[in-house]
């Protein structure tokens, strides 16, 4: 089958520019570097299940990522599933996963857009691109039966905004994934307040482009995402800004449509870990690797309850945020002994129900 023909797109860059070498064995996470190439991670994850793309083996050195162009590229990897090198649905994944960063390069964000769904399918790019990084057997969704009460209120046309941590540039998608089977219209629906990185970076803007939605917004009120104590190494979520959490709560109340906040922990850092300092530049390393992921709500938090005795405007301010943000790290807490100390859902204490809706 003769490869397509070499294509001059800037996304050529962020894919294949320098020789290096693919090396993944199945206790190896892998690099993925936006200037840069794959190469194996420095700590190995637990073993992906059968038919996950890290399973896959690739017994010493590769030359598919030697590739000087486009068409070297796709002669390499057909090549390797002739060989019986590689599997050819790793094979049909990779050559997605090249002409869609390809495709995806030349489109341009507007400060709102919906989430493209055809002529490609860039959520279910993302879902499926994620989905084999996720060790489901360790995963966890906190309070279920909430995420079931904030649908409802969707459906009956209100307004939901979710306050949370923000681990890593998957967060939409590893959010998508664990509510997949019992709420896919949240999965579906929910609008990410980006940054300026997921709609530029090349490696992110397939990711970004399946994202959209309606009345449901997710927000990071820290700013960015989360990073390991420099000390300790230990990760948490990064505190939120009041401001951000004050504007989003107006704009809520100005929309004319009941409106209701609730705080929202993740913890998926283990699977795509930011750098662990913040990084100006576009175009870092990703380490991608196979680990269990927990996601959380909790009950809704008012304004007027916290604030019932507060006059002055600031401390107002201050003590919803901060009571966001004091909810959003028990979530995490409860996530964190379930899946990092292996207590599973015996973790769950009053407050807070943990379960695996995909069984």
């Amino acid at each position: 089958m003769q490869a397509p023909p070499l294509a001059a797109s800037p996304a050529w860059t962020a894919i294949l520019p320098a020789p290096a070498r693919l090396c993944c064995s199945r206790r190896t996470a892998l690099r993925l570097e936006s200037k840069g190439a794959w190469r194996p991670a420095a700590r190995g994850p637990r073993v992906p299940t059968k038919g996950a793309v890290l399973a896959a083996e690739v017994v010493g050195p590769s030359p598919l990522l030697d590739a000087r162009n486009e068409q070297e590229l796709i002669l390499h990897i057909r090549n390797e599933v002739d060989k019986g090198k590689l599997p050819a649905d790793v094979a049909a994944t990779l050559e997605e996963l090249y002409y869609n960063y390809k495709n995806a390069d030349p489109f341009t964000f507007p400060p709102y857009h919906k989430s493209v769904r055809e002529p490609f399918d860039y959520y279910m790019f993302g879902q499926n691109y994620i989905r084999p990084l996720v060790d489901y057997r360790n995963s966890y969704v906190g309070n279920i039966s909430i995420f079931q009460d904030i649908e409802q209120k969707l459906r009956q046309g209100h307004n939901v905004v979710l306050m949370s941590n923000h681990q890593t540039e998957a967060d939409p998608a590893i959010i998508a994934l664990l509510l997949e089977r019992s709420n896919p219209w949240i999965s579906e629906n929910i609008v990410y307040v980006a940054g300026d990185r997921v709609v530029t970076d090349p490696l992110c803007k397939p990711f970004s482009m399946g994202s959209g939605g309606s009345q449901i917004i997710w927000i990071a009120p820290s700013g960015g995402r989360d990073r390991p104590d420099p000390l300790t190494g230990e990760w948490h979520p990064a505190p939120f800004d009041a401001s951000a959490v004050d504007n989003m709560r107006r704009l809520l109340e100005h929309s004319g449509v009941t409106g209701h906040i609730y705080p929202l922990s993740l913890l998926c850092y283990e699977v795509m870990p930011p750098p662990q300092k913040v990084e100006k530049e576009i175009g870092e390393r990703r380490v991608i690797s196979f680990h269990g992921v927990g996601l959380s709500v909790a009950e809704e938090i008012k304004y007027s309850n916290i604030t019932v005795h507060t006059k002055n405007v600031d401390e107002c301010r201050e003590k919803f945020s901060e009571a966001l943000y004091n909810s959003v790290i028990d979530q995490y807490n409860v996530l964190k002994s379930a899946i990092f100390r292996g207590r599973g859902a015996v973790s769950s204490n009053s407050d807070i129900s943990l379960s695996q809706p995909w069984r």
